[in-house]
């Protein structure tokens, strides 16, 4: 039995805007967006007008902002992804959820 708004994600996830390629099997761009959130196991980036669908593999590259005292920069992460589902309600723009097959490890502070 589950609990309505019980969290069943493995890793944690930030609520961090940060660019994103997302790129078909055949090695050409589909898009550029931006994450919404992420985690070490997947993100919430934003559709676009023409939102993959559930099951769709890609391969996205996440870019994520470092910043020291003297610094800024991004670090880019390079992965599989599926999307696993989409989300949109009238007056707000859809979202993809996309998951890695395996976690990254994005160091990101909690």
């Amino acid at each position: 039995m589950t609990s309505a708004g019980l969290e069943r994600r493995g890793h944690v996830r930030h609520a961090l805007t940060c660019p994103v390629v997302v790129v078909g099997a055949d090695g050409k761009e589909l898009f550029q967006s931006r994450t919404v959130n992420v985690s070490d196991g997947g993100m919430l980036l934003s559709a676009g007008k023409d939102p993959l669908e559930p099951g769709d593999g890609v391969h996205v590259n996440l870019r994520i902002p470092r910043q020291t005292a003297n610094t800024f920069m991004y670090e880019d992460f390079f992965s599989r992804a599926e999307v696993v589902r989409l989300e949109g309600d009238a007056g707000r723009a859809p979202a993809m959820g996309m998951k890695f097959p395996r976690p990254l490890e994005l160091s990101l502070e909690v």
